[in-house]
């Protein structure tokens, strides 16, 4: 005994619904994604005191030569 299971996954625009079975889009339209979800910002780099003397050093080093 066999049993053979194939999944296959398409993609396909709401347009594209929308265009060849309209009746059954304005169903389904209210469980559709509006939009994609906004990406994370990433985190703002935290300035800290070892920053600061770094910076300090450097400038003092290009001044002096």
């Amino acid at each position: 005994m066999v049993i053979e299971l194939q999944f296959r996954s398409i993609t396909i625009q709401a347009g594209e619904i929308e265009e060849t079975y309209p009746l059954m889009f304005s169903d389904i339209k209210q469980y559709l994604p509006d939009k994609k979800t906004p990406k994370r910002r990433p985190r703002k780099k935290k300035e800290t005191v070892a920053h600061l003397i770094d910076a300090l050093i450097d400038s003092i080093d290009s001044s002096c030569g």
